[in-house]
């Protein structure tokens, strides 16, 4: 299996990173769950903040966005796509990445 370290939020990381943190599908159609905190159940709680965020609030993005960063720093590890992603990140420079983060995790939550 194949190990790649994933030292910084970019555009190079950005995929496996909304992975990490919403789930998705490999080339072999195999399903990743989201993080606990992004799946039914549990993402009812942030419904009124993520709609903000989507509304444009500042306030409410700045969360969402500290979430994301907060939940990155925290990730270890994943397997997806017969692939160990080591999580080891110290980097969230690209505004840009963190932007698409942003838009996966409101849509992950917002979706009904």
């Amino acid at each position: 299996m194949k190990t790649i370290e994933v030292t910084e939020l970019s555009t190079s990381t950005v995929d496996y990173c909304s992975v990490y943190l919403v789930g998705g599908f490999d080339s072999e159609m195999n399903h990743l769950p989201a993080l606990p905190i992004f799946r039914p159940g549990r993402k009812e709680a942030l419904y009124d903040t993520c709609a903000r965020a989507e509304a444009g609030i500042y306030d409410d993005r700045k969360a969402v966005e500290d979430l994301i960063i907060q939940l990155l720093y925290d990730a270890v590890t994943m397997t997806h796509d017969n692939t160990r992603y080591i999580f080891n990140i110290k980097s969230f420079n690209s505004q840009a990445a963190l932007d698409e983060l942003v838009y996966e995790v409101l849509a992950q939550v917002n979706e009904e």
